[in-house]
């Protein structure tokens, strides 16, 4: 859906535990941005539109001027960032395995930081805004996809294969 940074938002009452583990889980989300906001401080990022991230928060993908924003309460905020521009389709994956956080787009290297499980799993599933609900994601985000595992690169690029044919994409 076109989400036009003006209170455009999707959300339910599913919770983390419904979707991911604690110890790991994927995650990728094709996405057009059209406008990105000032990145917030570092460990911060649940500051920034999410495109998938849970209310309490302890977990999050989120997206801000300085790129794609992977984060993880384990204690600590544990936060990758890896730069995704504006105005282009982009694929940005995420994984976890309760060792490591890693963060791409569109196939490219992953990005890894050491990163434990997640805190706390009972957060309600949301997209498109802030955790504050303040500020809102300016773009498309046409599919959201999850799993309670963690994926290999196999795995995501024949994911990305599936989005290029069914958009019409070369990511």
């Amino acid at each position: 859906p076109d989400l036009n940074g003006v209170d455009n938002y999707f959300y339910n009452s599913n919770i983390l535990s419904d979707v991911f583990s604690s110890g790991s889980g994927s995650l990728g989300v094709l996405m057009y941005a059209t406008v990105a906001e000032t990145a917030a401080a570092a460990g911060e990022g649940y500051l920034n539109p999410g495109l998938f991230f849970d209310n309490a928060p302890y977990m999050g993908l989120h997206f801000a001027d300085n790129g794609a924003r992977a984060l993880i309460y384990d204690g600590a905020w544990e936060e990758v960032v890896v730069p995704c521009s504006t105005n282009a389709w982009h694929f940005v994956q995420m994984r976890w395995d309760g060792i490591n956080l890693e963060l791409r787009v569109d196939g490219g290297s992953w990005n890894p930081i050491t990163c434990g499980t997640i805190g706390v799993m009972s957060g309600e599933i949301r997209s498109g805004y802030t955790y504050t609900g303040t500020n809102f994601f300016t773009g498309q985000i046409a599919e959201i996809i999850t799993i309670n595992e963690t994926w290999d690169n196999g795995t995501f690029n024949n994911i990305k294969s599936y989005l290029n044919d069914r958009y019409s994409l070369s990511l």
